[in-house]
């Protein structure tokens, strides 16, 4: 991640009271909205809804992982090897519809 952003959206929050005074399970909840804010734009077909929506989730998993202390070089790169091995470990495929399914529903959805 680029370091100026997310020097930047952690002032933002410092600015707004939201680093360090929220709360880990409140900016959870948070991205769980915008999540639904993703869904809506995809729905919509909206290109400027979607850039926006990734955006606000790219900033509340700033403030989360800030609020977590989360910041160091050895958390970073622990949460990016361990995401590289769930993904290496998940055996998924998209079947022709779009649909991704997941190894163990494969084989019954042939």
């Amino acid at each position: 991640m680029n370091e100026t952003l997310k020097n930047n959206v952690i002032q933002w929050s410092k600015d707004r009271g939201i680093v360090p005074n929220g709360k880990p399970l409140t900016q959870f909840a948070k991205l769980m909205s915008e999540f639904s804010e993703i869904f809506e734009a995809l729905r919509l077909n909206s290109k400027e809804k979607l850039i926006d929506a990734i955006g606000d989730v790219q900033v509340v998993l700033i403030n989360l992982s800030e609020l977590l202390k989360l910041q160091t070089k050895k958390d970073v790169e622990f949460i990016k090897i361990d995401s590289i091995n769930s993904i290496n470990e998940l055996a998924e495929k998209i079947c022709n519809i779009g649909d991704m399914i997941i190894k163990n529903d494969y084989n019954e959805a042939q």
